[in-house]
Protein backbone atom coordinates (compact mmCIF):
# COMPACT_ATOMS: atom_id res chain seq x y z
CA UNK A 1 0.00 0.00 0.00
CA UNK A 2 1.26 3.51 -0.75
CA UNK A 3 2.27 5.79 2.09
CA UNK A 4 0.83 9.31 2.30
CA UNK A 5 2.11 12.20 4.40
CA UNK A 6 -0.16 14.93 5.76
CA UNK A 7 1.92 18.08 6.06
CA UNK A 8 0.18 20.91 7.90
CA UNK A 9 0.52 24.54 6.86
CA UNK A 10 -1.00 27.73 8.24
CA UNK A 11 -0.24 31.43 7.87
CA UNK A 12 3.16 31.23 9.54
CA UNK A 13 4.12 27.60 10.10
CA UNK A 14 4.81 24.43 8.17
CA UNK A 15 4.67 21.17 10.10
CA UNK A 16 5.85 18.20 8.02
CA UNK A 17 4.39 14.78 8.79
CA UNK A 18 7.31 12.53 9.62
CA UNK A 19 5.33 9.29 9.91
CA UNK A 20 2.64 9.21 7.24
CA UNK A 21 -0.05 6.58 6.81
CA UNK A 22 -0.36 3.60 4.56
CA UNK A 23 -3.65 3.94 2.69
CA UNK A 24 -5.09 2.20 -0.35
CA UNK A 25 -5.25 5.29 -2.58
CA UNK A 26 -5.39 9.07 -2.83
CA UNK A 27 -9.16 9.06 -2.22
CA UNK A 28 -8.59 7.44 1.16
CA UNK A 29 -5.84 9.99 1.92
CA UNK A 30 -8.21 12.84 1.00
CA UNK A 31 -10.89 11.46 3.34
CA UNK A 32 -8.37 11.04 6.14
CA UNK A 33 -7.24 14.66 5.71
CA UNK A 34 -10.82 15.93 5.46
CA UNK A 35 -11.85 14.21 8.70
CA UNK A 36 -8.75 15.55 10.47
CA UNK A 37 -9.46 19.06 9.13
CA UNK A 38 -13.02 18.88 10.51
CA UNK A 39 -11.69 18.01 13.95
CA UNK A 40 -8.95 20.64 13.79
CA UNK A 41 -11.47 23.30 12.64
CA UNK A 42 -13.44 22.80 15.83
CA UNK A 43 -10.30 22.79 17.98
CA UNK A 44 -9.08 26.01 16.39
CA UNK A 45 -12.38 27.75 17.05
CA UNK A 46 -12.49 26.57 20.67
CA UNK A 47 -8.94 27.91 21.10
CA UNK A 48 -9.94 31.21 19.46
CA UNK A 49 -7.69 30.66 16.42
CA UNK A 50 -8.75 31.28 12.82
CA UNK A 51 -8.69 28.01 10.81
CA UNK A 52 -9.50 29.58 7.44
CA UNK A 53 -5.85 29.85 6.39
CA UNK A 54 -4.86 26.30 7.37
CA UNK A 55 -4.38 23.39 5.00
CA UNK A 56 -3.02 19.90 4.60
CA UNK A 57 -0.56 19.20 1.83
CA UNK A 58 -0.74 15.50 1.07
CA UNK A 59 2.49 14.10 -0.32
CA UNK A 60 3.87 10.74 -1.35
CA UNK A 61 6.92 8.95 0.05
CA UNK A 62 9.19 10.87 -2.35
CA UNK A 63 7.93 14.21 -1.02
CA UNK A 64 5.84 15.11 -4.09
CA UNK A 65 2.75 17.11 -3.18
CA UNK A 66 -0.21 15.20 -4.59
CA UNK A 67 -3.11 17.19 -3.19
CA UNK A 68 -3.75 20.32 -1.14
CA UNK A 69 -6.77 20.37 1.17
CA UNK A 70 -7.58 23.89 2.40
CA UNK A 71 -9.52 23.77 5.66
CA UNK A 72 -12.09 26.09 4.05
CA UNK A 73 -13.35 22.94 2.28
CA UNK A 74 -14.81 21.87 5.63
CA UNK A 75 -16.98 24.99 5.71
CA UNK A 76 -17.71 24.76 1.98
CA UNK A 77 -18.90 21.16 2.37
CA UNK A 78 -21.45 22.33 4.93
CA UNK A 79 -22.71 24.89 2.43
CA UNK A 80 -23.27 22.12 -0.09
CA UNK A 81 -20.18 22.95 -2.15
CA UNK A 82 -18.70 19.50 -2.50
CA UNK A 83 -15.24 19.12 -3.95
CA UNK A 84 -14.88 15.80 -5.69
CA UNK A 85 -12.21 13.57 -4.23
CA UNK A 86 -9.37 12.76 -6.62
CA UNK A 87 -11.09 9.74 -8.19
CA UNK A 88 -14.61 11.20 -7.81
CA UNK A 89 -15.87 8.04 -6.13
CA UNK A 90 -19.57 8.39 -5.26
CA UNK A 91 -19.17 6.08 -2.26
CA UNK A 92 -16.68 8.56 -0.77
CA UNK A 93 -19.02 11.52 -1.17
CA UNK A 94 -21.61 9.95 1.10
CA UNK A 95 -19.05 9.80 3.91
CA UNK A 96 -18.32 13.52 3.62
CA UNK A 97 -21.84 14.84 3.18
CA UNK A 98 -23.29 14.35 6.69
CA UNK A 99 -22.42 15.74 10.09
CA UNK A 100 -23.67 14.26 13.35
CA UNK A 101 -26.46 16.42 14.81
CA UNK A 102 -24.91 16.14 18.27
CA UNK A 103 -22.02 18.22 16.92
CA UNK A 104 -24.46 21.02 16.08
CA UNK A 105 -25.79 20.95 19.62
CA UNK A 106 -22.22 21.11 20.95
CA UNK A 107 -21.42 23.94 18.54
CA UNK A 108 -24.39 25.91 19.90
CA UNK A 109 -23.05 25.43 23.44
CA UNK A 110 -19.60 26.65 22.39
CA UNK A 111 -21.06 29.75 20.69
CA UNK A 112 -23.01 30.55 23.85
CA UNK A 113 -19.95 30.03 26.07
CA UNK A 114 -17.68 32.12 23.85
CA UNK A 115 -20.28 34.90 23.55
CA UNK A 116 -20.46 35.06 27.34
CA UNK A 117 -16.65 35.06 27.52
CA UNK A 118 -16.39 37.99 25.10
CA UNK A 119 -19.00 39.92 27.11
CA UNK A 120 -17.05 39.30 30.35
CA UNK A 121 -13.82 40.47 28.70
CA UNK A 122 -15.54 43.62 27.39
CA UNK A 123 -16.88 44.34 30.88
CA UNK A 124 -13.30 44.15 32.16
CA UNK A 125 -12.23 46.68 29.53
CA UNK A 126 -10.18 44.16 27.55
CA UNK A 127 -9.56 44.35 23.80
CA UNK A 128 -11.92 41.75 22.34
CA UNK A 129 -11.45 42.45 18.64
CA UNK A 130 -9.67 39.14 17.88
CA UNK A 131 -12.05 37.13 20.04
CA UNK A 132 -15.04 38.74 18.33
CA UNK A 133 -13.60 38.02 14.88
CA UNK A 134 -13.11 34.34 15.70
CA UNK A 135 -16.54 34.17 17.31
CA UNK A 136 -17.98 35.54 14.06
CA UNK A 137 -16.22 32.77 12.12
CA UNK A 138 -17.60 30.13 14.44
CA UNK A 139 -21.10 31.63 14.37
CA UNK A 140 -21.00 31.59 10.55
CA UNK A 141 -19.92 27.94 10.65
CA UNK A 142 -22.80 27.15 12.97
CA UNK A 143 -25.24 29.11 10.80
CA UNK A 144 -24.19 27.12 7.74
CA UNK A 145 -24.55 23.84 9.65
CA UNK A 146 -28.01 24.77 10.86
CA UNK A 147 -29.04 25.98 7.43
CA UNK A 148 -27.80 22.73 5.91
CA UNK A 149 -29.96 20.77 8.35
CA UNK A 150 -32.79 23.34 8.35
CA UNK A 151 -32.63 23.74 12.11
CA UNK A 152 -33.96 26.60 14.21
Amino acid sequence: MPQYFFNFRDQSDFDPDGEGLELPDLDAAYLQAFEAAKEMWGEAIREMRDPRQQQFEISDAEGNTLLVLPFMEVLDSLKGVTRLPPAASSSILTLVERTDLSKIIRAREIVTQQTERVQRLKALGRNTMRAELLLDVFMESLRVLEENYRLD
